[in-house]
């Protein structure tokens, strides 16, 4: 019989500890009972799961200081600060690349049935601006562009 990955291991734990679990009871009891139970098993993840937090926790404090004003750069047109992909894969518009940009405004089109929704016309807009830089750098994020163009719209000022 094949070994579980650290991975599989994992998800049967939880598995085990939801259904164990009394039905009241708090998912975060539940949740720190299994990290309790399990430290040899949790800390192949410790690490990678904390910079994924605090990636996130950086990440929201850069949007938070940054308003969302900022997020628009005066660019004349508005985007969404999360997409939600066919897949179901949410991202933060700013970590979007083209080809998930692109993806994206196949969706949105197909929803609104080929009507020139103002949500398309702002990601053709988006998609764009980054196309310029995906030339050369093809996996750059929407934040990455937005930078550089803010860099621009700086040095232009001087």
């Amino acid at each position: 019989m094949a070994r579980l990955s650290v991975a599989e291991e994992l998800t049967v734990a939880v598995e085990m500890a939801a259904r164990d679990a009394e039905a009241t009871a708090p998912s975060r009891v539940v949740a720190e009972t299994l990290y309790d139970s399990i430290p040899e098993l949790i800390a192949h993840f410790s690490r990678e799961w904390i910079i994924e937090k605090l990636a996130g926790l950086v990440r929201a404090r850069r949007l938070k200081v940054r308003g969302e004003t900022d997020l628009q750069l005066s660019l004349g047109f508005s985007v969404p600060r999360r997409i939600v992909l066919q897949s179901g894969e949410r991202i933060p518009f700013a970590d979007a690349t083209l080809r998930k940009l692109r993806m994206y405004r196949a969706q949105i089109w197909k929803e609104h049935r080929g009507d020139k929704h103002r949500a398309v016309a702002n990601l053709d807009k988006a998609i764009d601006l980054m196309r310029k830089y995906a030339r050369k750098q093809p996996g750059i994020t929407y934040a990455a562009v937005r930078e550089r163009e803010a860099a621009k719209a700086r040095k232009a000022l001087t």
